[in-house]
């Protein structure tokens, strides 16, 4: 008997030992995944998304297409612009978005602070995030916009929502989620630069 108790308690420690390794491992995964999500941002820091522009064809001159547009409909006419292309999955009769690369990020800014000029216009500008942060703000919009209603000053940093100042710490994962237009009208609201968001490339 006494040799069975030892047995049961030698094997409690060994599965108790497992589980913290577990916990360990879990951990360590978790934040492995947030580098590799962070370097991913740090890679799409100089880019912006334009979606609505037509004349996609197979020869089509995107960085063509995106300074007409940059002209046409914001009257931006000098920026450097590394390189451009359309992504996505190919959908007839909808032309899919363009990624920007900006050479330099006063540039992208500029084009970030007049996009106001597109309220009402098929064309929406926006910041590239990679998909795990794109899910998070995609949460974290609706709440914003609740918080603005009640009067609080909202800021939106890369996939982190402040609140008067303060870390907003979600507790319900079932907000409603907003569509690429309601985001559109979410980041304009208050200015040119939508005034809640940060665009600051230091804050993590």
């Amino acid at each position: 008997m006494k040799k069975v108790q030892v047995d049961s308690q030698r094997h409690e420690r060994t599965i108790e030992a497992m589980c913290k390794s577990m916990d360990t491992l879990r951990k360590q995964n978790r934040e492995l995944e947030e580098q590799i999500t962070d370097l991913r941002w740090r890679s799409m820091k100089n880019n912006l998304i334009i979606t609505g522009l037509p004349g996609e064809n197979r020869g089509e001159d995107t960085e063509r297409t995106v300074r007409a547009f940059l002209d046409c409909e914001m009257g931006i006419k000098k920026v450097a612009i590394g390189n451009t292309h359309r992504f996505g999955r190919f959908n007839r009769g909808k032309p899919r978005p363009i990624v920007i690369r900006f050479l330099f990020a006063h540039d992208r800014e500029m084009v970030l602070r007049n996009r106001y000029k597109l309220r009402g216009s098929p064309f929406s500008v926006r910041e590239q995030f990679p998909v795990e942060m794109e899910d998070r703000r995609r949460k974290l919009f609706p709440v914003a916009d609740q918080m603005r209603d009640r009067g609080h000053h909202v800021k939106i940093v890369r996939d982190k929502l402040f609140v008067d100042g303060e870390l907003y710490d979600p507790s319900d994962d079932d907000e409603p989620e907003l569509d690429d237009r309601e985001e559109e009208e979410f980041l304009d609201a208050d200015d040119g630069m939508g005034a809640t968001i940060d665009t600051s490339m230091n804050l993590r």
